[in-house]
């Protein structure tokens, strides 16, 4: 039953109604076992009188009682009497069925919940902190500190621990701007704070467990995270600029990057009670495991680039495949740069005497000494760990190379499979905003300029994505705009170095790209001893003089080369018809826009060369009756036509996107199997 309330003093809250009911409905004559549920709402309208609401109760019974007892003489609340009548309006059947089914819930206790809630949620001064990484031996090495004050705190709301840095970029960005008058300058004698906000947001996911010091100092916490979190910096806190968003980042500085493998966070609280606090909070709210050490040496390594560059100098001298191998290490924080260097001898005599072997031993390697690292999960289940220094890390690089030989002398179970037509080992590089990661060589399917040029390990798959490896996209939270201005621009542009070598943007396909995918390249020098670069790979594709001044039609045929497809044959020119008349209807639309025929007989062999050099030839009684298919500058579907005598296709002016010298019939799909259908999908 719905009973109508008006008079409500205007200082009335929704929450002083129901303690106020609560008082009344929780005793006799209304019943106690279980306590009676009830719901008032205020109306956002107000009326000259007072405020006007409904109390809401799950029984007729009891709001007639309350009626009888309090409808003619009011409730008192707040200095002023409420009055109640019956309400004539529909009974929300909804809310009296939950009214019925759910407990009630103290508005008081509720209160407290929210009040404690916010004092785990506040944020906690910091006397110091450090990003940084665990290294195999336990130690903390502290990589990046900026100077400012930091805070930290378990924001319950987004269900996220939140670590901010406010600099005192005043004098800075003065600096920076040349002392420019601008609104800052105008503004700053005023009791203003301008400075920008820095944060950095974990995950309870990506937060692998919060490490204390049991016997030391107790008010120093470490986040061991897994994963690093998500940078970004509010450079108007005070909210002076309307529609502002925090603006995402790729570190904690947009002038100083992360260095590899700095996830992990050093905190250091200015009492014991918020240490307490902080961890109770992000293990009772975020349910985060704690994990108390006896001692966690901390080691200040302030990163510094050289290392970095003398790896690449030697990387550049070793065979792309072992150097690939050795970075992708590197990447994944298995070693340091150091370490790598260290090993510099083991690794080139690894190469001179197992040559093609070699990349498969030191991931072998790589594999057998993360396994016995402290930290991994299954640490308990191996041997003890190797000493992490140059003489332990080289005779286990030896334990390991004779194992694999030991194993490669062994005879086969089953026969090797046999290399397939259209598949080549591709290698990945994966782009965030604070990190890269190497992945592959990996199967996959080739197209028509890594058939053409050969040399494979040139070429690279670059993919940008966002720290939990999804697609970066823009949020209602923060704005993108200037990390993919200072993040992933100049990469474009300039390219990007692995293992020693410079790669280079070369194209992606229109599948890729939907995806976040493209294609970069290292140049090399083909068998005539001419040198391949992206400029000439993108020359040679085809003619595409009328498409110089249309950037986005130009990249779009340069994707058709990059499309991944497979390889039939090579036609004779006189097996090709070129423009063939489009079916133009009599509104001016193209009715065979990208179809045309081809002959029964050219069909069949191309489906049969097809299907030479697969490791599982498709079984069937007739050849699929369409190909999608890529042929030069043509692309799009070609039917079976039986009114084609001997070997031909034809190709229509809808199809020809640009002209090109290749007569190589690559095929994309065919129709030997049904497909999902959908409409054209945006990027």
């Amino acid at each position: 039953m719905d009973v109508f309330i008006r008079n409500i003093a205007f200082a009335v809250t929704q929450e002083d109604l129901t303690i106020e009911f609560a008082k009344i409905l929780h005793k006799p004559p209304f019943p106690t076992t279980p306590l009676l549920n009830f719901e008032v709402q205020i109306f956002y309208k107000q009326h000259p009188n007072g405020k006007r609401g409904l109390i809401a109760l799950p029984t007729e019974d009891a709001g007639l009682t309350l009626l009888r007892a309090y409808g003619d003489v009011g409730i008192a609340v707040k200095g002023r009497s409420i009055f109640l009548n019956k309400s004539t309006q529909p009974i929300n059947m909804a809310r009296i069925n939950r009214l019925n089914t759910a407990p009630w819930s103290d508005p008081v206790k509720l209160r407290e919940e929210k009040e404690r809630l916010l004092e785990q949620s506040r944020p906690f001064q910091l006397l110091r902190y450090s990003f940084g990484r665990f290294r195999g031996d336990g130690h903390f090495s502290s990589e990046v500190s900026l100077p400012g004050v930091a805070h930290v705190s378990c924001d319950l709301d987004r269900r996220q621990v939140h670590f901010t840095l406010k600099r005192d970029p005043l004098n800075r960005e003065r600096e920076q701007r040349g002392g420019a008058f601008d609104l800052h300058s105008l503004l700053g004698g005023l009791d203003l704070d301008f400075s920008p906000v820095v944060a950095a947001s974990y995950a309870p996911l990506n937060i692998a467990t919060l490490v204390g010091n049991q016997d030391e100092d107790t008010t120093t916490l470490f986040i061991r995270a897994d994963a690093p979190p998500v940078f970004s910096v509010d450079n108007d806190p005070g909210g002076m600029v309307r529609n502002n968003k925090p603006q995402r980042l790729g570190g904690l500085s947009r002038d100083y990057p992360m260095p590899p493998g700095c996830h992990s966070l050093m905190l250091v609280f200015s009492n014991q009670p918020d240490t307490d606090t902080f961890m109770h909070a992000c293990r009772s709210r975020l349910h985060l495991h704690y994990s108390a050490e006896h001692h966690v040496q901390i080691d200040n390594n302030i990163s510094n680039s050289q290392p970095i560059e003398e790896l690449h100098e030697f990387l550049s001298q070793v065979p792309y495949e072992l150097a690939f191998e050795v970075e992708k290490t590197v990447a994944n924080f298995v070693f340091s740069p150091m370490e790598i260097l260290s090993l510099k001898e083991a690794i080139i005599a690894l190469q001179n005497e197992h040559g093609s072997d070699a990349p498969a031993i030191f991931q072998s390697f790589a594999s057998e000494y993360e396994g016995n690292l402290p930290s991994h999960k299954s640490r308990r289940r191996r041997r003890p760990r190797q000493q992490s220094s140059q003489d332990g890390l080289t005779s286990l690089l030896g334990q390991v190379t004779q194992t694999f030989i030991r194993e490669r002398q062994k005879p086969l179970r089953l026969l090797a499979p046999s290399p397939q037509s259209g598949v080549y080992l591709s290698y990945h590089l994966i782009l965030t905003p604070t990190r890269y990661i190497l992945e592959g060589p990996l199967p996959d399917q080739s197209n028509s300029v890594l058939r053409r040029y050969k040399h494979h390990e040139c070429f690279l798959r670059v993919t940008f994505q966002d720290e939990n490896r999804s697609k970066l996209r823009r949020d209602f939270d923060s704005s993108i705009t200037d990390l993919l201005k200072e993040r992933y621009r100049p990469i474009l542009l300039q390219g990007y170095r692995i293992a020693g070598r410079p790669f280079e943007f070369l194209g992606y396909s229109m599948s890729g790209l939907r995806e976040h995918s493209v294609w970069f390249m290292t140049p090399f020098e083909d068998g005539y001893g001419t040198l391949v670069d992206a400029a000439s790979i993108r020359k040679n594709l085809g003619d595409f003089t009328k498409l110089v001044h249309q950037p986005a039609r130009l990249a779009a045929r340069w994707s058709q080369a990059f499309s991944g497809t497979d390889p039939s044959m090579t036609l004779l020119r006189e097996e090709i018809e070129l423009k063939y008349p489009d079916i133009i209807s009599s509104s001016g639309n193209t009715m065979t826009d990208g179809c045309s025929p081809i002959s029964v007989e050219l069909a069949k062999d191309i489906w049969r060369s097809l299907q030479t050099g697969k490791r599982r030839p498709a079984k069937l009684r007739n050849v699929p009756s369409a190909f999608q298919f890529r042929l030069g500058g043509a692309k799009g579907m070609v039917v079976q036509d039986p009114t084609i005598s001997g070997k031909l296709v034809r190709l229509r002016p809808s199809q020809t996107k640009f002209e090109s010298d290749s007569l190589t019939f690559d095929v994309q799909t065919t129709s030997a199997r049904p497909k999902a259908m959908f409409l054209n999908r945006p990027l």
